[in-house]
């Protein structure tokens, strides 16, 4: 597959995926977040991006 970047898109750091959530319609939302360690110790984790996709554009292994 080839892709173009007509314009440039910003890359955005996660720590890990918090969770997916299944909508209607047959898509996916990825909620990806970055951890932050707080003043007590406690880590806090915040959440940097969502995409949205068709569960049929999901590779059957990650399901």
């Amino acid at each position: 597959m080839r892709l173009t970047e007509p314009a440039v898109v910003a890359d955005i750091f996660a720590s890990g995926l918090g969770r997916i959530d299944i909508l209607n319609g047959g898509f996916a939302r990825f909620v990806m977040y970055v951890e932050r360690p707080r003043e007590d110790g406690s880590i806090e984790y915040r959440v940097v991006a969502k995409f949205v996709m068709p569960l049929t554009a999901i590779p059957d292994a990650i399901l």
